[in-house]
Order: structure tokens, then sequence, then C-alpha cells
């Protein structure tokens, strides 16, 4: 079984979202934005994954992923797609992707309130097509929300990325210059054991604040 996922982030943190990907499922490139894995990624956890389906099928064109679909004997009732363009400027009709898609599946659409979906990725060299898998609200947004911050604090999003590329549950991550703790409560989240050190007290009163305010333990102390 093979999963394609979106990547998010702009072209300046695509090579740390490729690399978060790869880390997690081994993934591999399918464009620019796309990726191909062989295992399932727990995309609420991660840092640039936007989304991902179960592929199904992929062709040169609609017409020919849904003959690939056709031989799937896919069936499937009230069922909705979705067709997303990478990039979201390219000039194709997701309206026609979307009906050629359908008419591969037997069963009828629920536009409104479907009860599967199915998702499509459109590029210029293809399209890709399969069940959406479900993703739930990043746990990088939540995190993001912290009580104390510092304009030279790491965004929640790439800290998160980081964390996924090297923290494993059970290990001891420290951070030696923490100032108000973004990459120690995302690898504390990860199940990792975190101390953090600042030379400024304010930073590490700020660090344990909010760390307590998601629910971990006091890491940080004052260090050099």
């Amino acid at each position: 079984m093979s999963y394609v996922y979106l990547l998010a982030g702009d072209e300046h943190e695509h090579e740390l979202a490729l690399a978060e990907a790869v880390a997690l499922a081994g993934a591999v490139p399918r464009g620019d934005k796309l990726v191909e894995a062989d295992s399932e990624i727990d995309i609420a956890r991660t840092g640039y994954v936007a989304c991902g389906i179960e592929l199904l099928a992929n062709g040169t064109d609609a017409e020919g992923a849904a003959a690939v679909l056709r031989t799937r004997d896919l069936a499937s009732d009230e069922f909705g797609i979705e067709v997303r363009r990478i990039p979201r400027g390219l000039r194709v009709h997701r309206r026609e992707i979307a009906t050629a898609l359908a008419d591969a599946i037997a069963g009828g659409p629920n536009l409104d309130e479907p009860k599967e979906r199915f998702l499509a990725f459109v590029t210029g060299e293809g399209v890709w097509f399969g069940r959406a898998l479900e993703r739930g609200e990043p746990e990088w947004q939540r995190f993001a929300e912290k009580l104390h911050d510092c304009s030279s604090a790491l965004p929640s999003q790439a800290a998160r990325a980081i964390c996924n590329l090297f923290v494993r549950g059970g290990e001891r991550v420290v951070d030696p210059c923490c100032g108000s703790g973004t990459l120690l409560i995302h690898a504390a989240s990860l199940g990792a054991h975190v101390t953090g050190f600042d030379i400024n007290q304010k930073m590490m009163w700020a660090t344990n604040k909010n760390l307590a305010h998601f629910g971990f333990g006091p890491a940080a102390t004052v260090g050099d």
C-alpha cells in the first residue's frame, strides 16, 4: 500500500518539510510538493504535512487515473471528491477531473455531506487519487499558543519538524539556549525527557510557565 502526501510551507521551508517526511516515512519526492511513502504518517503530529491519501490510482491525466481506478472495482455510496491543484494556479478544470474520477466509482456522490472523502492531487505531471487520510488539528498550531514568547523564538511549525527529525520517545533532549521553550515543548510532546538552560532568568521562568501551560513539568534552569 502506498500513501501520497502534500507538503505545506513556502520554498524556503521546502527542504525542511521534505526532510521531515523522509525521516517519518522514508518518503520519496513526486514533484515540488508531493511525496510518496509506503507507510501512513500521523499528519496531526507533523509540522509540514498538510494532507494525504491512501493511493488508489494515478495517471498522467484524469482519464488515465480513472482507467486505473476502474480496474480496482471501487464502490462507495455518498462519497465526495476534492481536487487539489499543485501549484494552486495550475490551469485545470477541477470539476471535469472530479467527474472523470467519480464515473470510475460504483455508487453515488454526496457533495453536501459525504460519508467517504476522496482526494485528487493534480500537478503538471499527473494525477494522484485516493482516500483522504484523517488529519485532526495540527499539534504545532496548539503549541504555538504559548503564554510567553519572544521575537527571536523559533516558529512552532519549524520546531515540530526539527523535533520529528531527531527526537524519539524516552530520549534525553537538551536545549542549551532554550529561550521561551519552543523546542522543549515539542520534544516533550513527543515523549522525550527534556532539559533547558538559558542565561536569562526571565527566559527560564517563561519556559517553565509555557511547559506547565501544556501540561509538562518544569525543565529549565539558569545556566551559561
